[in-house]
């Protein structure tokens, strides 16, 4: 009662789905199929979404994150943005791409806002002078619109790096955790350690009443008609602050509601991550996971998302160029049908090492363009064509081996193989294959 004064401030429902077979064994194939129909009938029911004709599959080959610039954080005179890309850079890199052969690409700008990546989302948005401002942000969107490419602008909506401004104040503005503390944003160092700073989080009621009208102007005025939205597909917590408390529950309400508001305004709404509240109203998830989670020990890791979501949305992988190992990446992306990702800069990536966005290793686009080439024509020969088919099985295709089978529902078969050597299998005509 002292944190919380209503013991009950909404509608909570859970849900189990348990089903088996009685004639075969029961996979998680099986599973995947039941809760994506269970999803699907529940959208339609409860929000009218009918997901049944899927995504056009139409998506871009490779989602490109250009990342623009970043705010040092020693302060003092050096608290400056460090310009890593500018406007006119984005057309320059697009040009020379597309007379190598990688022309279908998805360009989505990082950090385009005044202060760089680290915008306090209290403050007013708009384009950052650095990369050349309003009037450059808007000659790169005639260029992108004569070239038919798909532009997206990164929008950070709940975190906030640094204090409040422009008249919010940490008690109505700043969530609080379950006693007298604001709820601070960790990040990682350099050696992959959460750490404390004096970034937090915005209360999603704050932003409801004073902020997101005021954004979805600002970027309608800046010519935008793509968004990436950080934190409403990967992030949710409860509010204890008592000027504005919130459960999770009702945080998953507003997100689900500005989702709605966004998609009305905007062509294309992306989110990070994909929780599943959000896949009725948008047309991409980026960052999508295709590896487990490191605080679980298991023994074999399966598409599950990937089953419930391909065809429905599309989805893009992290960005493969800051990979410990960018082959199994690769290769764990096409068996898993996920488009991929490089995140870029034209700088040196060094030039990030006093910033906060210290975990970017490589990026330097004039060292990777080679490479960028090779990995879209390898996306675009194993992936692309089946972006807007449902994913109908996955399995293991040589016992003993690291060797993995993804169908999808025209018939196709998708095959990797992890291991050093060439491995024979046999495809479900009866015939022998080399992989």
């Amino acid at each position: 009662d002292m944190v919380v004064k209503d013991k009950q401030l909404g509608d909570v429902e859970q849900r189990m789905l348990i089903s088996a077979s009685e004639t075969k064994e029961y996979s998680y194939v099986d599973a995947a199929k039941e809760i994506r129909a269970d999803l699907m009938a529940q959208w339609k029911e409860r929000y009218g979404i009918d997901l049944a004709m899927g995504s056009s599959g139409k998506a871009p080959t490779l989602n490109m994150k250009f990342f623009m610039g970043a705010q040092n954080e020693v302060g003092g005179v050096l608290d400056q943005v460090k310009v890593m890309t500018e406007f006119e850079d984005v057309k320059n890199i697009y040009n020379e791409l597309d007379s190598m052969g990688a022309s279908d690409l998805r360009l989505s700008l990082l950090g385009w806002q005044k202060g760089g990546y680290f915008w306090n989302s209290t403050s007013k948005l708009k384009a950052d002078s650095s990369y050349g401002g309003a009037d450059g942000l808007e000659e790169l969107y005639s260029w992108a619109k004569g070239k038919n490419l798909k532009l997206v602008l990164d929008n950070n909506l709940l975190i906030v790096y640094g204090d409040p401004t422009n008249g919010a104040t940490f008690r109505d503005s700043i969530v609080k955790r379950a006693n007298t503390f604001y709820l601070n944003y960790y990040i990682k160092d350099t050696s992959g350690v959460f750490r404390k700073t004096d970034f937090y989080v915005l209360g999603p009621k704050y932003f409801e009443n004073e902020i997101i009208d005021d954004v979805i102007e600002r970027l309608k005025d800046l010519g935008a008609n793509n968004v990436d939205l950080q934190q409403l597909g990967d992030m949710v917590y409860s509010d204890y602050n008592e000027e504005n408390p919130l459960f999770r529950v009702q945080s998953i309400s507003l997100y689900v509601k500005w989702l709605q508001e966004y998609g009305e305004k905007f062509d294309d709404v992306a989110v990070y991550s994909g929780n599943s509240y959000a896949i009725p109203y948008i047309n991409t998830v980026i960052d999508m996971p295709v590896e487990k989670s490191s605080h679980i020990v298991l023994d074999e890791e399966v598409p599950f998302m990937q089953l419930l979501y391909h065809g429905l949305v599309d989805y893009y992988s992290a960005p493969v160029n800051n990979q410990d190992d960018e082959v199994y990446f690769t290769l764990r992306s096409i068996e898993y049908g996920s488009l991929m990702s490089y995140e870029i800069t034209k700088a040196k990536t060094s030039e990030l090492r006093y910033t906060y966005y210290n975990g970017l290793y490589r990026s330097e686009y004039s060292k990777l363009k080679d490479e960028i080439v090779a990995r879209y024509n390898a996306i675009a020969e194993a992936v692309k064509p089946f972006a807007g088919l449902e994913m109908t099985n996955h399995y293991r295709a040589v016992e003993g081996s690291e060797v993995f089978c993804t169908e999808y529902s025209d018939g196709t078969q998708v095959y990797v193989n992890y291991e050093k050597s060439a491995q024979n299998v046999v495809d479900q005509s009866g015939n022998t294959i080399t992989i």
